[in-house]
């Protein structure tokens, strides 16, 4: 089991870097991916986890726990924005990705990113903002929808693995880790 999910951690960490670099504006959009942990993943870890379990700030806690919350809505936003779509496009779609993870987020919106600009370039002003109201919003939920049971699988094999891991060598946990943080903060 162990090996599994090291090797399933391996190709998905490679799959992003295939992604970054070979994918249509693939560098671009992890950089929306990477805003998007930061405004919603960062703010999480010190007001919640700090301020809030620390100190025991019950206002900063629920600051923390908002924006945790949203990581899939921020980067259904950020991404499309980081590949040029209209800023109030971005939001239109975006928020529809409400109760959806990051990678989910992610996904729908790199992938909602072409059909709504090609949308700008072939309807005309105005008449944009229905069609993109009537198909891009469900469009992007219906992305972030099929993604996700696939994506929340991925994601728990992984950790079962780092768990298991931790309880039966925490010397490979390390090593296991320690490959993850260097290629994660490398790319």
């Amino acid at each position: 089991q162990i090996l599994f999910g090291t090797l399933l951690l391996l190709l998905v960490l490679g799959g992003f870097t295939l992604f970054s670099y070979k994918a249509p504006h693939g560098m671009k959009a992890m950089g929306g991916l990477a805003n998007a942990a930061c405004a919603s993943f960062l703010v999480e870890a010190f007001h919640l986890a700090f301020f809030g379990d620390v100190f025991q700030i019950p206002f900063l806690a629920q600051v923390g726990a908002s924006n945790g919350s949203l990581g899939g809505v921020a980067a259904a936003i950020l991404v499309p924005l980081a590949l040029g779509v209209s800023p109030v496009y971005a939001v239109l779609t975006g928020l529809a990705c409400s109760g959806f993870g990051i990678l989910p987020g992610f996904i729908a919106g790199y992938l909602g990113s072409f059909v709504i600009k090609f949308l700008e370039k072939k309807i005309p002003a105005g008449l944009d903002l229905i069609v993109i109201i009537v198909l891009g919003a469900p469009l992007v939920r219906g992305i972030a929808a099929i993604s996700n049971p696939l994506v929340e699988t991925t994601l728990q094999n992984i950790g079962g693995v780092i768990t298991a891991t931790s309880t039966a060598s925490p010397i490979m946990m390390g090593i296991i880790l320690g490959g993850i943080v260097t290629v994660v903060a490398t790319a």
